[in-house]
């Protein structure tokens, strides 16, 4: 019984984490500074 709920946990918890964090160097590499508002201010 506790070997399901652990193997439901790491689906539900184990796999979402690495997918966001690969989706955040994946959008980083994609997009410009510009978009990404990252650009120093000109004063």
């Amino acid at each position: 019984m506790l070997s399901k709920h652990a193997f439901t946990y790491f689906i539900s918890h184990g796999i979402p984490a690495p997918v966001s964090f690969a989706s955040m160097a994946i959008f980083n590499r994609l997009l410009s500074p510009e978009k990404l508002i990252l650009e120093k201010r000109k004063n």
